[in-house]
């Protein structure tokens, strides 16, 4: 299965490490390097990109977990989302939604993974943010007590595990 990665804000990018853990789960990685600051409306490029790589699903943290949401939701491709930054004063102004991505309809094959201690992207305001965008959709979330901003490789690995075992039982991909 192919999945792609879409990193955060100022990243370097998807890790050998993490690469490594991804792969050893039988995945076939994609993980391009982004200009978020750079390069605006960066939104329809990576869309476009997915579009021809056709992956089972997309893995996208902070900036990149904002991107794989929209991007999920146009393409109907599934997402593990870690900490993504639906709502933050900064991000939308260096890269805003386009408006035709703004009104799509909730994949219902999102996962976010939310850390307790984060406080780059705060995960009530998350919340908030998809409560008021979709009152009453259920959200599937899981909230790591001890997870930070930055996603470490294990939590990556098991994660994504996880996210594989949950697609394999809906019978998606």
């Amino acid at each position: 299965m192919k999945a792609y990665y879409i990193h955060g804000f100022e990243s370097k990018g998807l890790t050998e490490e993490k690469r490594e853990k991804l792969e050893a789960l039988g995945l076939e990685v994609i993980a391009p390097l982004f200009d978020f600051r750079k390069e605006r409306n960066i939104l329809y490029r990576i869309t476009e990109e997915v579009r021809m790589e056709k992956p089972g699903f997309l893995i996208g943290s902070s900036m990149g977990g904002r991107m794989a949401f929209y991007i999920s939701n146009r393409l109907n491709v599934p997402a593990l989302l870690f900490n993504p930054a639906l709502k933050s004063g900064m991000i939308d102004e260096i890269q805003p939604v386009p408006k035709d991505f703004r009104e799509l309809i909730l994949n219902p094959y999102q996962q976010f993974i939310f850390g307790a201690r984060d406080t780059t992207v705060v995960p009530a305001s998350t919340k908030a943010f998809l409560e008021d965008k979709y009152p009453g959709t259920p959200i599937r979330e899981k909230m790591l007590p001890e997870l930070e901003h930055q996603i470490p490789a294990a939590v990556l690995e098991e994660e994504t595990k996880a996210f594989i075992e949950f697609l394999k039982q809906q019978h998606v991909n």
